[in-house]
């Protein structure tokens, strides 16, 4: 009888233990929801600016009116969610956070100094072409993907205060350029050439703060679709625009060439007879690009260009280039 009862004791102490533990940890939990340091915050993605946005994650910045580094939230979905912050006062920067294929975030310690760029092409310096009005060469860099940003200001999270909300205003951060070529002759020889344009004069990044282009430029590299029924050609692309502080040519080139052997391989004579066949197309388009009726969707038309025939194939595009023929081509505008 002694045995059974010490059994039964020993089982409810240990009953009695568990329950405390379980009380404790739920405890616990009732005491971080009221963490007397930072709030359960609402964060909501408003996208009147840009109903159509379909970002697959949003990415959150806040910046502390005290200083320090900046609080980063992932959200992964378009529409926001629940985060605690730290009592204080904030500004913050938002942005979609799919974007990690093409997108590269510079200077983020500062809201006023976060950047958003692509990669340079460095393999492509060949090619890079010169500014007019400085001389300078200008990098070339890849064409942005979708972005949506924003940059708002003043969130004051404080105690007890129910449910407190943060609510960000993305927009769309690129721009949509089109160029149509017409008129194209010889259009069936771009078969027999490697063909690769750039657009010069565009932002080379994008800034939240003030949610514009940056005011260093770059060039695109852009490819055409060839329409050879109506002959012409197509390319459509993604760029941060215009910079606003800084004006800029906006030249278009296309290189049309054979592939260039190795220096290795072949005599000085068959590297000059490759390195004759590489033409250079010059278009300025800086009137249709600044002068765009939205420049948020910049449509660029050109009629004319001769493709010259009869160049032998092409197997890629290889740009350590000797001197090439080089032609300008006056725009009717």
């Amino acid at each position: 009888m002694k045995r059974s009862i010490t059994s039964i004791t020993s089982v409810l102490t240990a009953l009695i233990m568990a329950a405390t533990l379980l009380t404790g940890c739920r405890h616990k939990g009732l005491l971080f929801d009221e963490d007397p340091e930072a709030a359960r915050v609402r964060v909501v993605f408003d996208w009147s600016n840009a109903p159509d946005a379909n970002p697959a994650s949003m990415a959150l910045y806040l910046y502390s009116r005290d200083g320090g580094a900046p609080l980063r939230y992932i959200f992964d979905n378009r529409d926001g969610g629940y985060i605690y912050v730290p009592y204080g006062y904030y500004d913050a920067i938002s942005l979609n956070a799919d974007n990690s294929d093409w997108a590269y975030l510079n200077n983020t310690s500062a809201r006023e100094t976060f950047e958003i760029q692509t990669s340079i092409h460095h393999e492509l310096d060949e090619l890079a072409p010169t500014e007019p009005e400085t001389g300078q060469t200008e990098h070339i860099v890849s064409t942005p993907g979708m972005l949506w940003t924003a940059a708002d200001s003043l969130f004051n999270i404080i105690p007890k205060a129910g449910e407190q909300v943060i609510t960000l205003h993305p927009d769309e951060a690129v721009c949509h350029y089109t160029i149509d070529i017409l008129d194209v002759d010889n259009i069936e020889a771009l078969s027999q050439y490697t063909m690769i344009a750039t657009i010069s004069g565009l932002a080379e990044s994008h800034i939240p703060l003030p949610h514009s282009g940056a005011d260093t430029q770059a060039a695109h590299p852009i490819s055409f679709t060839p329409d050879i029924d109506n002959h012409s050609l197509h390319s459509e692309f993604l760029t941060f625009g215009e910079s606003p502080n800084v004006y800029k040519s906006n030249l278009l080139h296309i290189h049309t060439f054979r592939d260039t052997p190795s220096r290795a391989a072949v005599s000085r004579a068959q590297e000059e007879e490759v390195a004759s066949t590489h033409r250079v197309y010059e278009f300025d388009v800086s009137d249709q690009a600044h002068n765009a009726p939205d420049p948020r969707h910049v449509h660029i038309v050109i009629h004319g260009l001769s493709v010259p025939r009869n160049v032998g194939s092409s197997a890629g595009l290889r740009p350590v280039v000797e001197d090439w023929i080089e032609e300008h081509i006056n725009l009717d505008m």
